[in-house]
């Protein structure tokens, strides 16, 4: 299918007592896009409000197609700085890991395979994860046993001289699909009302990412909120975020204005959706598994698609002898870059800066291409050595032009720590699978 990129109105619905928490939604839309066999989805019903506060959590909802959630209990929530992830390019490694990559995913059973799928998401203050699909499972599994196997190839990560180039065409049709989080990590609108990122941009040693809350915030009630989304960031502008969502109830700008900060409604920077993260990666101890490091940031459980404002990348499960023989184009927003300069400089300057502390941040867009590698036993892997990284482009997408269309095939998630070689996430039939089954993508 084409390059499905769409402009014009937006609409937007939001359920009574919504808070900057995502609300949630019924099952989810069919789609296209790519080559596997899909099967149609359900279409889904409107949002319903929150888990009243101080109201005993349900031990467990159902969603309009019949897939159950059950509660885990209360959800761990943490705050970080503004920025804070930018800072973790490279992973933490525990001792063990050091002797190997995990144990490939298809090399699991059914069983363990189905645990590693089960979405976990929030819902009021409580984390709720879906059952085990063993059907899924077995699917996903055999599509990821009949993928081609390349044989590995040495490389070390780029070092040497900063080819990445400024990309300042934020109101291009290219560009505008590009997020930027305050956390400091980089995402892509796949959907009109889904972005694809990192799980270690939303879930990271134990606890879901928060950061503290500006003294003007609107909905009040904590210290802490969750992190806020803009597309299209370029803080080189007079305007560093263009895109407003003016039907968006939950979307904000930060101004200074008589003395005082204030936060003002509608912005450029989303609060309401819901983060979905496989519960492989919650279970891994979130640090350091590169198969299940991948997420959703789903705005459509707030009944909003700003990809019908921004446009979107369309996914492509791509063969691998197609896929490393073409070019990649990774973009996203780098803590720093130092174009023309050594990529291992100490003194690269800060690509994004703050207003004021946690509040309000502007970043810079980058891009860089070269050629992409997917080694045996790490089918899910995309690996580059000429197409320079930092810490703030994980999430980033990555796209590869085919048939002259241009469609995601993966995107950035840091570096692979054993190997010291720079690293991306393949879009393959796992995150497919479970993007269809845990959030409203492909819609």
């Amino acid at each position: 299918m084409g390059n499905r990129i769409n402009f014009g109105g937006v609409s937007f619905v939001v359920a009574a007592g919504a808070t900057g928490l995502a609300v949630f939604a019924g099952a989810l839309s069919s789609g296209c896009d790519n080559d596997q066999t899909e099967e149609p989805i359900n279409g889904s019903v409107g949002p319903s409000s929150l888990i009243p506060q101080g109201e005993a959590p349900p031990p467990e909802w159902v969603d309009s197609k019949g897939r159950k959630y059950k509660l885990r209990g209360k959800a761990p929530l943490r705050a970080v700085p503004i920025g804070e992830l930018a800072k973790r390019q490279v992973q933490p490694t525990p001792p063990a890991r050091a002797q190997g990559p995990a144990k490939p995913p298809e090399r699991l059973t059914v069983e363990a395979f189905a645990e590693k799928l089960r979405g976990v998401t929030v819902r009021g203050e409580y984390e709720y994860i879906a059952d085990p699909d063993l059907e899924l499972a077995r699917k996903v599994l055999d599509k990821l046993a009949h993928q081609e196997d390349e044989p590995s190839r040495e490389a070390r990560n780029c070092c040497g001289t900063d080819e990445r180039t400024l990309d300042r065409n934020n109101t291009a049709t290219l560009e505008k699909p590009l997020s930027f989080s305050e956390v400091g990590c980089s995402g892509t609108m796949i959907s009109p009302s889904v972005l694809l990122t990192a799980a270690h941009c939303l879930y990271y040693n134990g606890a879901w990412e928060q950061v503290t809350s500006e003294p003007s915030y609107i909905h009040g009630g904590g210290i802490q909120r969750w992190p806020r989304w803009v597309n299209a960031m370029d803080g080189l502008d007079g305007d560093a975020a263009p895109i407003t969502h003016t039907s968006a109830t939950y979307s904000y700008d930060v101004t200074y204005n008589g003395g005082n900060w204030q936060s003002l409604t509608p912005g450029a920077y989303l609060e309401c959706y819901q983060p979905v993260v496989p519960a492989g990666w919650i279970n891994s101890g979130a640090t350091t598994d590169e198969f299940d490091d991948y997420a959703f940031v789903d705005f459509g459980w707030c009944g909003y698609s700003p990809g019908n404002l921004t446009g979107w990348w369309n996914p492509y499960i791509r063969s691998q002898a197609a896929t490393v023989a073409n070019p990649a184009y990774l973009y996203g927003y780098p803590k720093q870059a130092n174009p023309g300069g050594s990529i291992n400089a100490l003194n690269q300057p800060w690509k994004y800066e703050m207003l004021f502390s946690d509040t309000y941040y502007e970043a810079q867009l980058f891009t860089d291409s070269g050629s992409v590698y997917i080694d045996s036993g790490q089918t899910y892997m995309l690996r580059y050595t000429t197409i320079d990284t930092s810490g703030g482009q994980s999430g980033g997408g990555i796209y590869q032009l085919i048939n002259g269309v241009r469609y995601l095939v993966g995107f950035h998630r840091g570096v692979y720590d054993i190997a010291g070689y720079n690293v991306g996430r393949r879009w393959d039939a796992t995150t497919d699978a479970f993007g269809r089954a845990n959030s409203h993508f492909p819609n």
